[in-house]
């Protein structure tokens, strides 16, 4: 039982650093997008897909936070409570309005640079 009480405590601390990894990438992404309106792109096309980058990574922080609570919540109770269906569902929606932006972001690039 010790080991498997371990193995979980090693994986909700790489979870835990993956939602930290994600919260810091997706802050600077919001950063880029301000800087990448102001200096490169003043007159932009597809502005769609820069509001959908900016919720993308709003929603990414928010969703990360909340695993990391649910995490911080699941060890404090050692491990007594599962909070292992809210992990999933906001690791699963972090990821995929991580990607969801970055994808975005990527188009609107693409988009600016090539057809400008």
């Amino acid at each position: 039982m010790l080991a498997a009480e371990e193995m979980r405590k090693e994986g909700d601390k790489l979870l835990h650093d993956t939602m930290k990894q994600l919260v810091t990438i997706s802050s600077g992404s919001i950063l880029v997008i301000v800087a990448l309106l102001e200096k490169v792109f003043p007159n932009p096309r597809w502005k769609v897909l820069v509001a959908i980058g900016f919720v993308g990574f709003l929603i990414c922080i928010i969703a990360s936070l909340v695993m990391m609570r649910a995490i911080a919540l699941d060890v404090s109770a050692a491990y007594s409570r599962d909070f292992q269906p809210m992990e999933r569902k906001s690791y699963e929606t972090a990821l995929a309005s991580f990607l969801f932006a970055i994808a975005a972001l990527v188009l609107f690039v693409i988009r600016n640079l090539l057809w400008s």
